[in-house]
């Protein structure tokens, strides 16, 4: 392998000061060497240095060769090498020689350590040039399919947005072309929701916030910030109950509905009412008067001798078991008991639990579904009345 890299750079350094005619019959043969087998294009590429070999690429026509070279637990990856290097320069040679075919394997393949170059970009690199300059690299159509085959610990990568920086969030949203930016966005993980899930549960600011929201249609906005994770969460909802001062993201994320639909969305999984709870227990005042002012009413939490933590966990496991109990019947239980407020009184919950048990019991009436709904309505009030059978609802 020495002897051929050592016989190429001679021939290189001859040709440049050569006869003209030696220069063209070398180029010629060179030429004539793309068509050989794969093992021996490897065995060039692994015998030069990746200086030498962008060099060469440039007036001859090896570079798509650079796809066969050997990457043993990426050791040999020149483009994580670079980046580990900050090596600007080095990094925007090698780019400007592989084939798109060739950068799609690159990227992807990670080192002893588990992580890729565009992981490494995202993670460990402040400057977010470096991200921008390896997905400029890559066909606009191309991006969103290269990047959803880089799986950290299981999750796609548009989750890795959620653990870097708003500005890199912001670059790599800016690169995904506008017909893919919601659907890559929207991509859900089991159990945590959207990246906008786990930026709620993270207490993200509003320029993380923003570098995905401002990319949507109303409609999406709508739509995205309606999603709840296992736990019967939207990412509002999230966002309230972390131990930050998230007035501001809070506010950016309630304004970024249009105001006609405003309360609609309030009432989506009763989410208004929900979090006006989560910030009486917490005692955010500035959410409360928020949500009041967009029509949701005072709630007063009822901590039953519990610190602020349990409560939170308690209302949780409850909500969870809410989003269990519609997943086999098909609606909330407070819906089918017919019930407006999701903290009704024991009281109420008995009246509405016997007023609908009158107009639907099979003995009175005689319609199709009245015998399934019965069974339902029962089901709904042991959900309220026995709050042991709650867990048969929870996933874990």
């Amino acid at each position: 392998m020495v002897t051929l890299k050592i016989l190429l750079q001679r021939s290189w350094a001859f040709t440049k000061n050569g006869p003209s005619m030696i220069k063209r019959g070398l180029l010629n043969m060179l030429n004539g060497m793309t068509s050989i087998g794969d093992w021996l294009k490897g065995a060039v590429v692994s015998s030069m240095s990746i200086n030498t070999f962008t060099t060469v690429a440039k007036v001859i026509p090896i570079r798509g060769w650079l796809k066969h070279k050997k990457l043993s637990w990426a050791k040999d990856n020149p483009i994580l090498k670079a980046l580990r290097k900050n090596d600007e320069k080095k990094l925007a040679s090698i780019l400007a020689i592989a084939t798109e075919e060739t950068l799609h394997q690159f990227y992807v393949t990670a080192d002893i350590a588990g992580i890729t170059p565009i992981e490494y970009a995202t993670y460990n690199l402040k400057d977010a040039k470096y991200i921008t300059a390896l997905l400029k690299a890559i066909k606009p159509e191309n991006r969103v399919k290269l990047l959803n085959k880089v799986i950290d610990s299981g999750k796609q990568y548009i989750f890795s947005l959620a653990s870097t920086t708003a500005a890199k969030a912001k670059v790599v949203m800016e690169l995904i072309p506008e017909n893919e930016k919601y659907d890559f966005v929207n991509q859900e993980h089991p159990g945590e929701g959207t990246v906008l899930n786990k930026l709620g549960c993270k207490a993200g600011t509003e320029l993380y916030f923003q570098a995905f929201m401002e990319n949507f249609t109303p409609e999406q906005r709508f739509d995205i910030l309606t999603k709840t994770d296992h736990k019967g969460a939207t990412v509002m909802m999230n966002l309230v109950q972390t131990n930050a001062n998230v007035n501001l993201p809070f506010a950016y994320l309630l304004n970024s509905i249009p105001e006609n639909r405003r309360a609609e969305f309030l009432d989506f999984h009763k989410q208004g009412q929900k979090m006006m709870l989560l910030a009486d227990i917490l005692g955010k005042a500035r959410i409360k008067k928020m949500l009041e002012e967009n029509g949701i009413g005072d709630i007063v939490a009822d901590k039953d001798g519990q610190d602020d933590d349990r409560c939170i966990i308690a209302i949780n496991k409850r909500w969870e078991a809410e989003e269990g109990f519609k997943a086999e019947h098909g609606d909330y239980p407070m819906a089918v008991l017919n019930l407006e407020h999701i903290y009704s009184e024991e009281t109420e919950i008995k009246h509405a639990y016997r007023r609908m048990m009158l107009k639907y019991h099979p003995d009175k009436n005689k319609e199709q579904n009245a015998e399934e709904l019965s069974k339902k309505i029962i089901s709904a009030h042991d959900f309220f009345g026995k709050p042991e059978t709650r867990s048969q609802y929870l996933k874990h």
